[in-house]
């Protein structure tokens, strides 16, 4: 046996050796000293399982071997090796005994004994021994470092996976959510193409209407007044007749020149007198209203004008929209009972227009979802005006107010905040 080899195992392992012979022990643990690590030595089987506990007290862990004697007083080798393997299973122990017995063999087979050596020890044998069991034990050792690394690696390797995963799941949800605002902005534009493109058809329609009624138009009040200017004279009682075509001509062209300036978008920023405006949009659409039995009450509670810079025709549009909405609405539920109450006032600075009607009021399911874009109650060949979004969108950008709106006894009630700075 080569000593060098012994020792490219041995040197860093640590060994429990046990003897209560004092030669053999000061003779045997030289020669250990100089092949281990660190050596421990004991003078019986008692001192040795003390120490064998010692150890793993200040080190966490057993020795790397123990070397014990078989005869030992207070403890002998048989029952050392017990009480250790009860602490540490897999102990690697190697055996000394003058003993060559059957019945101590077996006994030492079934404690696990790594080696069994007997005396007089062969030092030739004795090297092959440890040569054996500290190369098995060394192995040991790199096996289990490299498991150790390797379930350390694995460890990372799942700490890593599983931040990749988090960090997946959250662009997934990101990705997600902007898949949607984009789905949702293809939607509000889709849905502001289609009003744009509604309204354009509505507005090349009244041009049309325009263009034909504007001629007889003008030459029936240029004929009303040649014919007034002939009968002066003659008959007198025919001027009031003659009055009335004249302002009737000239009514049906304001008339045209509201609904056309009505479908043409914000209009021109321009100062207003409030009611006046409200009276001119209800005279235009009360006929409709009329038609199915609505009445409509406007009330104005200050005396005073109110007066406003804005886009009479964004109110226009809104006002409209929420008054053929309760006439819709009025319609599909078959409620008897119709009216729709406007009360307009000023509130600090503020012109307030409040709209009411007597239509049993709006779902709560959908009451908070009736100002989103694309939401809709209706059929999709009702209705040629603008979604109630459109006309928060109005009322919030263009005319820098608020609309809100609140169930009341008889309906819905919806009001429009402007402001008169």
């Amino acid at each position: 046996m080569n000593i060098n080899n012994l020792k490219m195992y041995s040197e860093k392992l640590s060994i429990l050796y046990a003897e209560d012979e004092i030669e053999v022990r000061n003779e045997l643990g030289e020669i250990l000293v100089k092949l281990f690590g660190s050596v421990t030595e004991a003078v019986d089987g008692k001192d040795a399982f003390f120490k064998y506990t010692q150890e793993i007290e200040k080190n966490g862990k057993p020795f790397d071997l123990v070397l014990s004697d078989i005869k030992m007083p207070f403890i002998d080798g048989l029952e050392l090796v017990e009480k250790i393997k009860e602490i540490e299973p897999n102990q690697p122990t190697i055996i000394l005994s003058a003993y060559n017995d059957s019945e101590r063999l077996m006994n030492l087979l079934n404690l696990n004994i790594s080696r069994f050596v007997l005396k007089p020890i062969n030092i030739s044998l004795l090297m092959n021994v440890l040569y054996e069991t500290c190369r098995n034990i060394s192995n040991e050792k790199i096996a289990e470092k490299y498991h150790e690394e390797i379930v350390e690696d694995n460890d990372k390797l799942t700490v890593e996976l599983e931040k990749k995963v988090k960090e997946l799941e959250v662009f997934n949800t990101q990705l997600e959510t902007r898949v949607q605002e984009e789905i949702e902005k293809n939607k509000e534009q889709e849905l502001r193409l289609f009003e744009q493109t509604k309204m354009t058809a509505i507005t090349d329609l009244l041009k049309n209407i325009s263009h034909h009624w504007r001629q007889p138009l003008n030459i029936i009040a240029l004929c009303a007044q040649n014919l007034e200017m002939d009968l002066e004279a003659e008959k007198p009682e025919l001027l009031t007749t003659l009055d009335k075509i004249t302002i009737n001509t000239n009514f049906l062209s304001d008339t045209i020149n509201t609904f056309t300036s009505l479908f043409k978008g914000n209009g021109e920023l321009r100062e207003i007198i409030l009611q006046k405006e409200i009276e001119k949009i209800f005279y235009l659409i009360y006929p409709t209203l009329e038609d199915d039995n609505i009445d409509i009450v406007t009330h104005f509670v200050d005396s005073e004008e109110i007066r406003l810079n804005t886009f009479l025709e964004s109110i226009t549009q809104v006002i409209v929209n929420i008054i053929k909405n309760s006439q819709e609405n009025f319609i599909t539920k078959k409620i008897e009972n119709r009216w729709i109450e406007v009360l307009v006032k000023k509130r600090d600075n503020k012109a307030v227009i409040s709209i009411e009607d007597s239509g049993g009021g709006i779902p709560e399911e959908i009451s908070q979802k009736i100002y989103e874009p694309y939401f809709t109650t209706k059929h999709k060949d009702r209705g040629v005006g603008l979604g109630l979004s459109n006309s928060h969108k109005i009322v919030t950008d263009s005319l820098r107010g608020k609309i809100y709106h609140q169930n009341t006894e008889n309906g819905a009630k919806f009001s429009i905040e402007l402001p008169l700075d």
